[in-house]
Order: C-alpha cells, then sequence, then structure tokens
C-alpha cells in the first residue's frame, strides 16, 4: 500500500502537460494530443500523419524550435489543418525516445498511421518544416528504426567475453584525443563509463580526459557541476545544460581517479549536486537544470542578480538509481559518509515513489511501465545501499526488482528486452528491443547481487545477457565501455570485502568504515550476519575478509591493521 509521504511525492513528482520553451513562443497554440493510441486513431480516421514532437525539457535547441519554428503562424495553421501534433517529453518516455530518435533533441518525426516513420529530422527552420509538412502524406514508411545497439533474437555470439572486452578496451583506447583529452577530434562529450574503464587500464588517459573536462569550459567555476557537453575540440563553447548522471558519474571518476585536484572538483560537483539538485524534503534528485548561456557566462556574483535556469523537477527512476548508485561510490573513494547520506535518502525516494507492488520500478511516480532502464538503474542503487547500511529491505527489493525483470523482461536467448511485450500498443512500441547498455547495467548489478548472496544462477543469467552482445560490442566504440566493464567483472568477479559481525557491534561498524573506505575500483563491501545459516564465513568475534574468487585473506580483526592487510591481499591478486 502506498504511504501518505509517497502520495505526495507523486502528486509533486507527476508528469505535466507538454512543457515548451521558459521564453516567449506560441509553441502551446498547436493543438498538441499526448503519446497513446488516440492520435493515431485520428490518423486513420482523417488519412492525416501524425507530428512527432521529441522534445526535452533541457535542451537548448529545442527552446529554439518552439520559439521559432512552432511559433511560426504559418507552421501551427499547417498543422492543425494537416497533421496529427504529438508532444512527446523524452525524459520521460525513454520507450518511445529509443524507437523515434533521429540524430538528437528535438526530433520532429512524421509517422503514418501505423508509427511507422515517414520522414523528419532535428532542428527545421520554418519553411524547410512547412515543406516536409506539405510532402509528409505522399511519403512511404522506409528504414528499421531499431537501434543500431540492440541484438537480433538469435543464438548468442561464440566470442569469449575476455576476448571482446579486450577489444572494447582496445576501441577506447584508439579513441582517446591524446593532445588534448577526450574521444574524438570533434565535439567532447564525457563519455562516463569509458573513463570508467580507462581507469582500470590506462589511468593516465582517464585523468588527462577528467583533468580536460575539469580545467576547460566544460566545468562551472561558479557553482559547481559539469555541463553537458563541448562543442569545440579544445573544451570551449559548451552547452550550458546539466544532468544529474553526468555530474554524479563525473564526480565518481574525479573521486575515484586519486588527483588532489580532481577530488577538488568532484567535492564542487556534488556541492552542486546538493544544492541544486538534490529535495531534501523528499529525497529526490532532479535529472537535469536547463540550458541559459547568459547565466552561465555571468560571474558568480551577477548571478546572484539573475534567475537560475530551470529544474526539472520530474522524478525519474533510472536516472534517481544511476545517479544514487555513483554517489556512494563517490562517497566510498572521498571518505565522505554525507554523500553516501544523500545516495541513500535518494534512494529511499525511489522505493518511496517509484516501486511497483510487483517488484520493479516505474519510470515515473505514479506509472505501470516496468523499463529495462529503470530496473537496471534502481538495481544498481539498491545493491550500493546494503553494502553500506546492511538493511535487509534494501537487499529484498533488489531481489524482487530482478525477479520481475525475469517475468516480463527476459529474452530467450539471453539478456533482456527494454519493455514487456505490448501488442496492441501505439506505434513502434510494439516492438521490442534488447539495448546493449541497459543489458549491461543490469548484468553487472545481478553480478553484485549474486557475489552479495551467494546465488549462483544470478551469476550465470548475468554472464549469458553479456554473452548476447559479445559480437556487437566491440563495434561500437565508446558506447561498449559498460558491456566491457561487466563483461570483466563476470570474468574475474568483484573484490568482495565481508564485514562479518552483528550489525550494531562497534567492531563490526569499525571493520564497515575500513571496507568503504578502502580505495579499489573492483570493491564490493558484503554484510554479512554470522548467525546466517547460508553464510560461509566462520563465526567468532567480528571479522572482515577480503576474497577474490575463491581466493580469501584471513580473518582482519584490528581496524588500525586493516588498512594495509587488504592493500597487500590486493597486491598479491594483481588488482587494483
Amino acid at each position: 500500500m502506498i504511504t501518505a509521504l509517497a502520495a505526495l511525492l507523486v502528486a509533486a513528482s507527476a508528469p505535466e502537460a507538454p512543457r515548451f520553451s521558459p521564453r516567449p513562443n506560441r509553441a502551446g497554440e498547436i493543438s498538441w494530443s499526448p503519446w497513446g493510441e488516440a492520435p493515431f486513431a485520428r490518423a486513420r480516421a482523417t488519412k492525416r500523419p501524425v507530428l512527432l514532437s521529441l522534445s526535452a525539457v533541457w535542451c537548448h535547441w529545442c527552446h529554439v524550435m518552439d520559439e521559432t519554428t512552432l511559433s511560426d503562424p504559418r507552421v501551427i495553421a499547417a498543422l492543425n489543418e494537416g497533421a496529427i501534433p504529438v508532444r512527446v517529453d523524452a525524459d520521460q518516455h525513454p520507450d518511445v525516445e529509443r524507437r523515434y530518435l533521429l540524430g538528437g533533441w528535438p526530433t520532429v518525426a512524421f509517422l503514418d498511421a501505423d508509427g511507422r516513420l515517414l520522414g523528419g529530422g532535428t532542428y527545421v527552420a520554418p519553411d524547410a518544416f512547412l515543406a516536409m509538412i506539405a510532402q509528409a502524406r505522399d511519403l512511404a514508411p522506409f528504414g528499421d528504426a531499431r537501434p543500431s545497439s540492440d541484438v537480433d533474437e538469435a543464438a548468442p555470439a561464440t566470442t569469449p567475453l575476455a576476448e571482446g572486452a579486450a577489444a572494447v578496451v582496445r576501441s577506447v583506447q584508439a579513441s582517446v584525443d591524446r593532445e588534448r583529452g577526450g574521444f574524438g577530434r570533434g565535439q567532447k562529450f564525457p563519455d562516463e563509463d569509458a573513463v570508467q574503464l580507462l581507469l582500470e587500464h590506462e589511468p593516465a588517459a582517464a585523468l588527462l580526459t577528467l583533468r580536460a573536462f575539469a580545467r576547460g569550459e566544460t566545468f562551472d567555476d561558479a557553482e559547481g557541476g559539469f555541463y553537458r557537453y563541448a562543442t569545440r575540440p579544445d573544451f570551449t563553447e559548451p552547452h550550458y545544460e546539466k544532468m544529474l548522471v553526468v555530474n554524479a558519474e563525473l564526480a565518481r571518476d574525479c573521486a575515484a581517479s586519486g588527483d588532489p585536484a580532481l577530488a577538488l572538483a568532484a567535492q564542487a560537483t556534488l556541492g552542486y549536486l546538493r544544492t541544486t539538485l538534490f529535495d531534501a524534503a523528499s529525497g529526490a534528485l532532479w535529472p537535469s537544470q536547463d540550458a541559459d548561456e547568459a547565466y552561465s557566462r555571468s560571474p558568480r556574483e551577477a548571478r546572484a542578480r539573475l534567475v537560475p535556469p530551470r529544474v526539472d523537477r520530474t522524478s525519474l527512476a533510472d536516472r534517481t538509481g544511476l545517479a544514487a548508485a555513483a554517489l556512494f561510490d563517490a562517497a566510498s573513494a572521498l571518505g565522505d559518509p554525507a554523500v553516501a547520506d544523500l545516495a541513500r535518502a535518494a534512494t529511499d525516494h525511489l522505493l518511496a515513489a517509484h516501486a511497483l507492488a510487483g517488484g520493479g520500478f516505474a519510470h515515473v511516480p505514479g506509472g505501470d511501465a516496468l523499463l529495462l532502464g529503470d530496473q537496471a538503474g534502481a538495481l544498481a542503487a539498491l545493491t550500493r545501499a546494503y553494502e553500506w547500511t546492511g538493511g535487509p529491505r534494501y537487499l529484498d527489493a533488489a531481489l524482487a526488482t530482478e525477479a520481475a525483470m525475469e517475468r516480463s523482461l527476459a529474452a530467450p536467448s539471453g539478456g533482456w528486452y527494454d519493455a514487456p511485450a505490448r501488442p496492441s500498443a501505439p506505434g513502434l512500441l510494439r516492438e521490442r528491443g534488447r539495448p546493449l547498455v541497459d543489458n549491461a547495467r543490469a548484468a553487472e548489478e545481478l553480478l553484485r547481487l549474486a557475489a552479495l548472496t551467494d546465488e549462483e544462477p544470478l551469476a550465470e543469467r548475468a554472464r549469458r545477457a553479456l554473452q548476447a552482445f559479445a559480437g556487437a560490442a566491440p563495434r561500437l566504440g565508446t558506447q561498449g565501455a559498460r558491456w566491457a566493464l561487466a563483461a570483466e567483472l563476470a570474468g574475474r568477479g568483484p573484490l568482495v570485502l565481508a564485514v562479518v559481525g552483528p550489525a550494531k557491534d562497534l567492531r563490526t561498524r569499525a571493520l564497515r568504515g575500513v571496507a568503504e573506505r578502502f580505495p579499489s575500483l573492483r570493491k564490493l563491501v558484503r554484510p554479512v550476519d554470522p548467525a546466517s545459516r547460508k553464510t560461509r564465513f566462520p563465526g567468532g568475534a567480528p571479522a572482515l575478509y577480503a576474497c577474490l574468487g575463491k581466493a580469501c585473506s584471513s580473518p582482519l580483526r584490528d581496524p588500525a591493521e586493516a588498512p594495509a592487510a587488504l592493500a597487500a591481499f590486493v597486491a598479491r591478486q594483481g588488482v587494483r
């Protein structure tokens, strides 16, 4: 049963009616319909095309489109008379976004009454858009709209996981801009997964990239936090939106780098998240802050006289989960329990506002769609919350989420579909895909769950999921980095730091603190109740064990001596 607090959270965070640029515009004069079967039924009855406007509240060019093309009186009249306009918030409808995004935001796509693509693009100027409207009725559907990172429902690839992961590492290393940092020679996106992979395989390249982002115009020196990306290869002329997950994961990577200057950037970024994107009353982490070039280019003292860019106060399960997980990891790297408290509050909000009665999480509060991205993000937060607290409700929720994924999303040849079967859904939502990144994240969290519970079937399902992408991932460059991280975890297992002892015992707490602060990228902290019949660790006084595969250290009981003993064990195993 939903609690009174959760009901308030749902009301506060529920998806809104169509949202447009915060600056003056006339886009609201278009007769927009929400996504659903109704506009496609109208398209069939009137023989008009559907015009899908896929927008995001943080997106600069979406605002420009609202203020120019969609405010042009000729366009307004032409759409109202000759099409069925549908407005979709890309963040609130990631399943629609996956199927219809045409290269970026905004996307304007003309669809037939069955939801098949007729034509479209990103930003389109008024005159060109009028020509598109006039031609749309005469166009025929074309192309396969499935994203290239999806895999066919066929036999799993035969490439060994270790071989595929090594190929991804080489591809990521080859894409590093060795002169300036970052990836590629054009626009510079953070590519947080690729940075995390480099931290394990080539720390110098990761440091080069992180320092470039922290020293360039991509970092907000006035308020902290990273902008979304730089339009120029020298990290200048950024797009000024700030995204929750980008900032949480860059804070994690900066904290884990071991560089004191980057640790300061991490702390400044965490300060930005706490003051701007965190709602202390509910624990919600808001997904984004709008782009406002004039504000962002102003110095700190001038900003006090300006209206800050709009924050999107819509809670999204996938963003909340991924950000909370990154914050737990940053707390460990910095030795800062206050950051873990923020992450735990966000995880508690996720449980209160997004959890479904049958297990799993809805994308938005009050929703009912079980989407893979939300389950993967939630699992990441729940496993780490359990590691930090030992609270059984986090582990129970994680196991219930995994069970819901198996019931509704499991694919016969391994991995998970992005959504449940929806044969009567409108448009391309009838078709299911298997996205690589979401599958890799879900598999990674199942591997962590297996290490926390000794449930080998969880690890086996994770390995099958990763095997399904073993042939495709090496061809995707930096997009394959998350898969490579998960595949490597499947091969070697995490570095398990098992804290054995009663949770309230002061000696147990001291040893837990040692485990939480131990600097390792491969670490997993496992709370172990010595009274449990399922544990393989002996009882007695509280102890800390380090295990990698079947090799375990001797019991470490003295918190003062444990850090050095852990470091010696890890060095003998040849891991970082």
